[in-house]
Formats: C-alpha cells, sequence, structure tokens
C-alpha cells in the first residue's frame, strides 16, 4: 500500500507506514514502525526497500540460472548454477514472509527485468543476448552477467547493514553478502 509520507512528502519513500501503526522518524526521515499489539517488528524504508528490491533482483537471478541449466557448458558454471538456484527460492520466501509481518506487500511477479535502478540488474537486451547464446559464448556472457549482478546484490545488502533497522533483514543481507561473494 502506498501512502503519502506525512515526513517526507514523499510517496514510495515512505513505505514502513501501515494503517494502524505508531510511527516515529529518526533524523534522516526513515520511518521505524511498531503496531500496537500485532507482533510485528521494527522496521524502517530501508528494510522495506531492500526487501522488496532484493526479491525482484533474486528473480531475475532465477531467470538466468533456468536459461543456464540448458545451455551452460562448463561443468564449474554448472555446479555453480545449481549453487546458486538452491539459494534463491528460499530467500525470496523469506524476504516475503518479512513484508507481510511489516504489513507490506511483496513486488508483484511480473518480469524480474522490470527492476530499473536495482543495482546489478540485466537489462532486457542483455538478457535476451544471454538467451541467444550457448556453450562457451553462454558460459562468458552467463559469468560476466551474473558477477555484475551478484556484486549489485552486495551493494544493496551493505546499504541494508548500514541504513536497516530490523535485526532479521541486516542478518538475512549480511548472508546474502557473503554468500554472493563466495558466488562471485
Amino acid at each position: 500500500v502506498l501512502t503519502l509520507c506525512p515526513c517526507s512528502k514523499e510517496i514510495a519513500a515512505c513505505g514502513a507506514h501501515t494503517q494502524g501503526e505508531a510511527t516515529s522518524h529518526d533524523a534522516s526521515g526513515h520511518a521505524s514502525g511498531s503496531a500496537s499489539g500485532s507482533g510485528q517488528a521494527t522496521f524502517n524504508t530501508a528494510d522495506v526497500e531492500f526487501a522488496r528490491n532484493m526479491i525482484v533482483h533474486d528473480r531475475q537471478t532465477a531467470e538466468m540460472v533456468q536459461t543456464a541449466e540448458t545451455r551452460a557448458e562448463n561443468t564449474q558454471v554448472k555446479d555453480l548454477v545449481a549453487r546458486i538456484k538452491q539459494a534463491q527460492e528460499p530467500e525470496i520466501a523469506l524476504l516475503s514472509d518479512l513484508l507481510r509481518q511489516w504489513g507490506q506487500a511483496p513486488p508483484p511477479t511480473a518480469s524480474a527485468s522490470a527492476g530499473g535502478g536495482i543495482p546489478g540488474m540485466i537489462t532486457d537486451q542483455e538478457m535476451k543476448d544471454l538467451m541467444a547464446a550457448s556453450g562457451r559464448e553462454f558460459d562468458r556472457k552467463f559469468l560476466q552477467m551474473m558477477i555484475r549482478h551478484q556484486q549489485g546484490a552486495i551493494e544493496m545488502a551493505i546499504a541494508e547493514q548500514q541504513e536497516g533497522e530490523n535485526p532479521q533483514a541486516k542478518q538475512l543481507a549480511g548472508t546474502a553478502a557473503t554468500g554472493r561473494a563466495a558466488e562471485i
């Protein structure tokens, strides 16, 4: 639910507000919610942005991995693809659960390529080029794009650890950054 944030007069910037929620603001204008008696954890706009953007990011990773399952040639690339695939679904599920706990809707399941402005996202044209490749050419393109893609995930995770408020989201960000660095 998008609402006008009274603290910043922006619509999307204050996604932490939910109806019936007590809200306070820190010096940077971030909202932190604490629901009265509903069991919702404290969170701020950085937490919500991290969760939503990482879900979109992970969905694109899943698209890339699905393509790699049939087009990759190198066994090391295939092994990496299997490890990445195993990590995506649980992370998407956890982030979606956090958003729901905060009274926020997860992003729609439309194409993950629609993630403009999210660090590391692959463009529609790059995805088409990747899907058209096979064998060694595919392996090279996949690895180059995945490195950039995972660097974007690390960037988002670092921002969450610095600006986020929710302990579970910050812990997930740390795990995500470590995992992505190992994949790179």
